[in-house]
């Protein structure tokens, strides 16, 4: 299953405008936090869950949050923080039927799909890494490449959601 590289603590790395790093811990029943950047000042950021019924993405209840307007600058580019503290995965896969590949599946058998979109930003679903991808953009950029060009050649292969792993 396809992990975000980044750690919650990494506030100084800023992957591109717009991206989600914080590494989802997968336990049924805990919170976990998120984090990343948008391209906007104040924009809004909203968690959508893949409801696997119906085949779209829905936005999860109760999941959004607000983009500070004090700007990051980093590799060439202007980003701004956001993070969404808090969110039980499990209540929000819960919600429809969104945990694959079965309603009531088998403990350490399931995966919920869920992205981060910015609402009205100019990336929509927000960027997200495989293991390595944040590193490898900290090095790009530290030798010299734009922000947005470094990301993008570091992203993963399916790089506008993440597939986490419900434990049960």
């Amino acid at each position: 299953m396809k992990q975000l590289a980044l750690l919650a603590g990494l506030a100084s790395l800023a992957a591109t405008s717009g991206c989600v790093t914080s590494e989802p811990a997968g336990l049924v029943g805990s919170v976990q936090d998120f984090g990343g950047f948008a391209s906007k000042p104040g924009a809004t950021v909203q968690l959508y869950v893949f409801d696997r019924q119906s085949n779209n993405w829905e936005a999860a209840p109760d999941t959004t949050v607000t983009a500070r307007t004090t700007p990051t600058n980093y590799g060439g580019r202007t980003i701004y923080s956001w993070t969404m503290d808090d969110v039980n995965l499990l209540e929000t896969a819960a919600d429809e039927c969104r945990i694959s590949p079965f309603c009531n599946p088998a403990p350490g058998d399931s995966s919920i799909r869920i992205q981060f979109r910015e609402v009205g930003g100019d990336f929509s679903p927000l960027l997200t890494f495989d293991d390595g991808g944040v590193s490898c953009t900290v090095d790009a950029v530290s030798a010299g490449a734009d922000l947005f060009g470094a990301a993008w050649n570091c992203k993963g292969v399916i790089f506008d959601e993440l597939s986490v792993r419900i434990i049960g």
